[in-house]
């Protein structure tokens, strides 16, 4: 019996799926696919019956249906246009600002967890080639400590890099690893747990279980031209790699011949030891910014290192990096 579109539609409206299966779906499809095709009838004039063209066209229907289905369902860039719409209103500017962000830059979420009497809740989420942040408020005020763990639809793990928040509003920003290859490629379905949070002062902390789930679309920035290389002392520096993300810079540099450690002692009874090793950005005109972030580590002679600096705007700035009682190396960076 051959059935009008409408029909059909009304009918797969009613099919008792409680979520898409796309992948189960497809293997079907194939598997008919796969069948031998049904024998043709014949009429008693002795010619083959034909079958009616528009049996087809619910076929199809039917098809891109769920196809259009699994695509809205799984993709994380339909998530985050939907998310992005509202912003993440309400949350400290100050801290944005502070750890490089704009609220324009935020997609916001919505996902909260309640244990032990702490409400956790995903303010919004930024992705790019640099990291992965996410925003967090907790209600009644407190930090997330231990150690939180990010995973993406992939399962993907990411290590923390850093936390910056208000202990009194309860407003946070975890900083994390930036996205694997494939979730740059499809956009980060992502999930936070939280077993730990600590209250103001420090002095008293809480376990509990806390699970949020966001989904973010990455920005992929742009690669600059890397600082020439120089010599830093007795050793080099080569520039690998320069990133402009956001506001953002990220370089990354080699540096051989000579060891980066080391601490200045104090000179004054105010003062305090400083590390042997400064970087800094300083604009064409104007006053310079220290690195934001600097991790190092060490292969035999070779030490790989990677900067990040915060709140750039675009313009000619020189990367000046000095070993105390060593040397200094200055070389120029065009941010464009």
């Amino acid at each position: 019996m051959n059935m009008p579109v409408d029909q059909l539609a009304e009918r797969l409206r009613e099919l008792p799926l409680e979520e898409p299966r796309p992948d189960a779906i497809t293997a079907r499809v194939l598997a008919a696919a796969k069948g031998p095709a049904p024998r043709r009838g014949i009429a008693r004039t002795g010619r083959p019956l034909r079958r009616p063209a528009f049996v087809a066209i619910p076929a199809a229907f039917l098809i891109l249906v769920l196809g259009l289905w699994g695509a809205l369902y799984f993709s994380p860039a339909t998530a985050a246009a939907l998310a992005d719409a509202s912003g993440p209103g309400g949350f400290s500017g100050e801290i944005l600002d502070h750890v490089g962000l704009g609220s324009g830059n935020i997609t916001a979420e919505s996902s909260s967890s309640t244990s032990s009497g702490y409400r956790l809740q995903l303010v919004g989420a930024y992705a790019d080639s640099i990291r992965t942040v996410v925003l967090i408020k907790m209600s009644p005020a407190a930090f997330i400590s231990g150690t939180p763990q990010l995973t993406d639809q992939f399962g993907t793990s990411y290590f923390p890099q850093s936390g910056q928040g208000n202990l009194e509003t309860g407003d946070q920003v975890l900083s994390f690893e930036p996205a694997s290859w494939l979730a740059s490629a499809t956009g980060m379905r992502f999930t936070l747990t939280v077993n730990q949070v600590e209250l103001l002062g420090g002095q008293q902390q809480v376990t509990g279980s806390w699970t949020v789930r966001g989904v973010v679309l990455l920005d992929t920035g742009k690669t600059i031209r890397t600082p020439r290389p120089g010599s830093l002392g007795p050793g080099t520096v080569t520039f690998v790699d320069a990133k402009y993300v956001g506001r953002s810079v990220s370089i990354k540099a080699e540096v051989r011949g000579v060891s980066l450690g080391g601490i200045v002692p104090a000179t004054g009874p105010d003062a305090k030891p400083q590390p042997a090793l400064s970087i800094m950005l300083i604009p064409d005109r104007g006053l310079g910014k220290p690195a934001s972030s600097l991790s190092m580590s060490s292969d035999g002679n070779v030490t790989q290192l990677q900067v990040l600096f915060l709140n750039v705007d675009p313009g000619l700035y020189f990367l000046v990096i000095t070993l105390e009682g060593v040397g200094t190396l200055d070389s120029a960076l065009d941010v464009r």
